[in-house]
């Protein structure tokens, strides 16, 4: 960790007091609170501060440091805490668009699909966020029923990889029109049994990723 870097800072000392058998949620979300009031916004907080806390969770589990129940209640309090981030996002005029946010089939973590959703919808989209674990068979049906403009994938673990390949190959026979398709995730550091991606864009960031589709929206005709 980066202890120069504010936000690796409070990163850590957020999932120190989630985890901490003194602490409570309430208190924990006063460092964030607290950060607001010294000038980290919103958007920085959930793009980079809340999945760098659930890292340093997910890490703290893995090695003993933290049981199930303890995850569980840190993932309750993120997910609340980005709930009245959202809030405090700027908000753009509708743009008429739809995408369809999903974690792929087999994949439990979803927070990164959340902050993507949340940012698009503050951006102007309409937002249909399906969740996690979203089985492949379920998301090509429902994408040929609603024929979104955009699919934006995650997939948080090196593991399923090929089962984003396969999604996304997948996503290619639902045309005409065939949406646009954005993936990110961890498990793009590793495609898995070696499948190519079939996407449009694959980004790191949930923040670029709004970028990137922002500009293509502003650039292609609508598909509905």
């Amino acid at each position: 960790m980066n202890t120069a870097d504010p936000v690796a800072t409070l990163a850590v000392r957020y999932a120190e007091a989630l985890l901490s058998s003194e602490g409570r949620p309430a208190e924990a979300n006063g460092l964030i609170l607290e950060a607001l009031g010294a000038g980290m916004s919103p958007v920085e907080m959930c793009v980079d501060m809340l999945p760098s806390a659930m890292a340093e969770v997910g890490r703290r589990w893995e090695h003993g440091e933290a049981s199930v129940a303890d995850e569980h209640l840190a993932t309750i309090a993120v997910q609340e805490m980005l709930r009245e981030l959202v809030t405090r996002f700027p908000r753009m005029p509708a743009r008429g668009r739809l995408v369809i946010v999903a974690s792929v089939e087999r994949e439990l973590h979803d927070l990164g699909a959340r902050i993507v959703g949340d940012l698009l919808e503050a951006d102007g989209w309409e937002v249909l966020f399906v969740g996690a674990a979203t089985p492949t068979t379920a998301l090509v049906s429902l994408v040929r029923d609603r024929r979104p403009d955009v699919v934006a994938l995650s997939a948080s673990l090196p593991e399923h990889g090929s089962i984003l390949a396969d999604a996304t190959r997948r996503l290619r026979g639902c045309g005409p029109p065939t949406p646009f398709i954005v993936v990110g995730g961890g498990a793009l550091l590793s495609s898995g049994a070696g499948e190519p991606i079939e996407a449009d864009a694959i980004v790191a960031r949930a923040d670029r990723a709004v970028e990137i589709l922002g500009a293509w929206a502003d650039a292609a005709p609508p598909t509905t």
